[in-house]
């Protein structure tokens, strides 16, 4: 299975986003989301400084631990401190400059490469943090991106989880983004089988370096991919 990209284009040069495929709705304070049009309840939105105690109770979900490779666990507030320091405040100017741009994608190149992206807090109609879904630049194969995602686990098995890739790669259409990778340990059956029906296709299966807290070693691990493009 292919490993690098062939050919003369950079493999993250896609077209910018139509009109037509921007999903991106502003709220009547102005500010950016995305909603879920399966489950109306529910929007992905920015993260806000005061979203740290509903990520602690989110990572620290026995199902999102369990899946969650590099996390510590228990997952406590110094650890959102020290891997993400700067939550809600380094996407503020690509933020707007996304909100002067709609319905037309900002320009690729200007996408913040940070652990949580800008648009990617999944919240309930309370503004409670009850899942994430990030597109972000991948750190494992340049040019790509990679999509990864997390719900609560009183909320599985309601097809919330299904959406949310679906969101992922049509987000990743618009913003021009030419391959979508995903990253799966080989017994999470649920992940793969959604991300099977959201399109994605096994790319690879590799060794990973696993965490002391989980029994340190090397274990294998599923690469998957999608050309947003072509979807």
């Amino acid at each position: 299975m292919r490993e690098d990209h062939t050919g003369d284009d950079p493999p993250h040069e896609g077209k910018r986003g139509k009109i037509d495929e921007c999903l991106i709705k502003l709220d009547a304070n102005g500010r950016p989301y995305i909603p879920f049009p399966e489950h109306p309840e529910l929007r992905l939105t920015p993260w806000k400084e005061d979203d740290i105690d509903d990520l602690v109770e989110l990572f620290n979900q026995p199902n999102i631990a369990k899946w969650g490779h590099s996390r510590p666990f228990p997952y406590l507030k110094e650890h959102v401190l020290d891997s993400l320091p700067n939550l809600g405040r380094n996407d503020i100017q690509y933020l707007t400059i996304l909100i002067n741009s709609l319905p037309i994608s900002p320009n690729l190149s200007i996408y913040p490469k940070t652990k949580l992206s800008p648009i990617s807090a999944v919240r309930n109609k309370d503004e409670k943090i009850i899942g994430t879904l990030s597109v972000r630049p991948s750190s494992n194969f340049k040019g790509d991106f990679e999509i990864s995602y997390n719900l609560h686990d009183q909320l599985t098995g309601k097809g919330i989880g299904k959406e949310m890739v679906k969101i992922g790669i049509k987000l990743a259409k618009w913003l021009g983004i030419k391959r979508l990778l995903a990253f799966t340990e080989i017994d999470n059956h649920s992940s793969k089988a959604i991300l099977r029906n959201a399109g994605f296709t096994l790319h690879a299966e590799r060794l990973v370096d696993w965490p002391e807290h989980r029994g340190g070693g090397k274990r294998s691990a599923y690469i998957w991919e999608i050309y947003p493009q072509s979807s």
